[in-house]
């Protein structure tokens, strides 16, 4: 062996076998280089130790992996021999995995070239296995899984994907949704969430429609994430998930709850007509009652020449006339609300407070009631009248209700949140004993059936503030305490200004 082929063998980094044929079973080894020892993971320290021995004694298995008689074939044959993705095992604990080839170099000599690939194999068949199970989620996943381009042209697409335009995988592959699908608003709305999510490179859950080519109408709720491609080209990684059960389980309690809404609405109109029926015949009797009593005592004053009394005798059907005539007026004013509404406006909440104040100006002056108006309250969008309706009311009722506070106060003020807008005016008078708090909105219920007025008023405030999509409330900690009555307008009804 020349110098130049003895520095090539024993320099090469793939393991070496020179072997000579000396029996059926007996191969000796005529040369092997130090690649062959490191790759072959033999005790021996140098090669010499080799050279001379038995290829069956260095390969245990040699005889039971077959290899024995694949030597005698390719000496016998001359052709070589390769052997790829061999497993060693030893005592079943699989030593490494080789690849092998076989050269004749003479009807008894030939020389093996063998390569350890133990790592790369099982790389590889980690890679596999791993894109195997990534496959088999993706193609059994019930969520519609896909891949798209910044132009909208799908680049992958799962089982269920095509399945949702009942083709194949490679029918829809390089086809866009604009080519797929004719119902262009849905087209559009994939098409800027797409370009949002690669433009801004975030991710984006939406809930969308996707109307099938049946013309079923499915809702689902996809992740679009920025998928980065090795290019450096960004497309769009969807899944998205069929939630369409969901949202008819939420339609029909909606549509439930709405109808269980409307019951109990119409139950409480229904029991508010018996009462109202039943009352409003009560009150309209008495001062008709009075009316005809004083009438027959006016007739015989008259018969007597009585003209002291006749005076007395009118005064009163008069004030009996009147508390019918207010009674009247109002439960006509009650019936209107909700039907006939006046056209909606910004209506500025400060300067209404004030109107309203001046309305009742000639009680305030007359009880010395000090009226503090909170400025810079919200606008709100109404019904004007109405609502100086509600503020008039809510003063006149705390007037009324002062008792003997030798120093009567009354706060109106309101604040907005996001949700609505919240008013309220607040008094330091007689208070309102908790158990009645829900009482006092009642139609003809007065706490003090002596007290003055037709007990329609706060009705009549709840009816407006709940015509405007509002609710209304007090808290009062009892006698003497003091009431604050609440209302509330809808945020989407707030024209939001610092000034009032």
């Amino acid at each position: 062996m020349d110098s130049t082929y003895k520095s090539i063998f024993h320099n090469a980094p793939v393991g070496t076998l020179v072997i000579e044929r000396k029996g059926p079973e007996e191969f000796i080894v005529l040369d092997v280089n130090p690649a062959a020892i490191e790759v072959g993971g033999w005790k021996y320290a140098a090669p010499e130790d080799l050279i001379g021995r038995n290829v069956l004694e260095i390969f245990k298995g040699l005889r039971e992996y077959g290899l024995l008689a694949l030597c005698h074939r390719v000496l016998d044959t001359g052709e070589p021999a390769h052997l790829g993705d061999f497993e060693y095992e030893k005592q079943g604990v699989l030593y490494g995995i080789y690849d092998i080839d076989w050269i004749p170099l003479s009807k008894d000599r030939l020389v093996i070239f063998f390569r350890n690939i133990t790592g790369k194999t099982q790389a590889e068949r980690a890679l596999r296995l791993q894109k195997d199970f990534n496959d088999l989620i993706i193609q059994t996943s019930p969520n519609l899984i896909f891949v798209k381009d910044k132009n909208g042209t799908f680049l992958l697409v799962n089982q269920a994907m095509a399945d949702s335009f009942g083709m194949s995988q490679q029918e829809l592959l390089q086809k866009s949704n604009a080519e797929m699908h004719n119902h262009a608003d849905e087209v559009e709305a994939y098409a800027r969430v797409d370009r949002e999510v690669i433009e801004q490179g975030k991710t984006r859950i939406v809930e969308e429609t996707f109307t099938t080519p049946a013309g079923e109408t499915r809702w689902y709720h996809t992740i679009k994430t920025p998928l980065v491609q090795p290019d450096r080209t960004v497309c769009v990684l969807g899944i998205s998930t069929d939630i369409t059960a969901l949202k008819h389980a939420q339609r029909e309690a909606d549509h439930k709850a709405e109808l269980e809404r409307l019951v109990n609405q119409l139950e409480a109109k229904n029991a508010e007509l018996e009462r109202f029926t039943y009352t409003v015949s009560h009150d309209l009797k008495s001062p008709l009652i009075t009316i005809k009593g004083f009438l027959d005592l006016l007739e015989q004053d008259i018969g007597q020449g009585r003209a002291d009394r006749m005076q007395t005798d009118i005064a009163q059907i008069r004030s009996a006339a009147d508390k019918m005539g207010r009674l009247l007026g109002e439960l006509l004013e009650l019936s209107r609300i909700g039907h006939l509404m006046n056209r909606p406006e910004a209506v500025r909440l400060t300067e209404l407070a004030s109107e309203a104040v001046g309305l009742v100006a000639g009680p305030i002056a007359a009880r010395g009631v000090a009226v503090e108006i909170k400025q810079a309250m919200p606008m709100v969008y109404g019904d004007r009248l109405r609502l100086l309706a509600v503020f008039q009311n809510l003063l006149e009722n705390a007037i009324k209700f002062m008792g003997e506070e030798p120093e009567p106060r009354v706060e109106i003020g309101a604040r907005a949140d996001d949700v609505e807008v919240i008013c309220f005016v607040r008094d330091n008078g007689i208070g309102i004993d908790p158990r009645y708090h829900e009482k006092v909105f009642g139609l003809f219920d007065q706490l003090s059936p002596n007290g003055e007025g037709t007990g329609i008023g706060l009705a009549l405030v709840r009816r407006i503030v709940e015509v405007h999509g509002g609710r209304i409330w007090v808290e009062s900690e009892g006698q003497g305490r003091g009431s604050t009555f609440y209302f509330t307008c809808p945020a989407g009804s707030v024209a939001r200004e610092n000034a009032g």
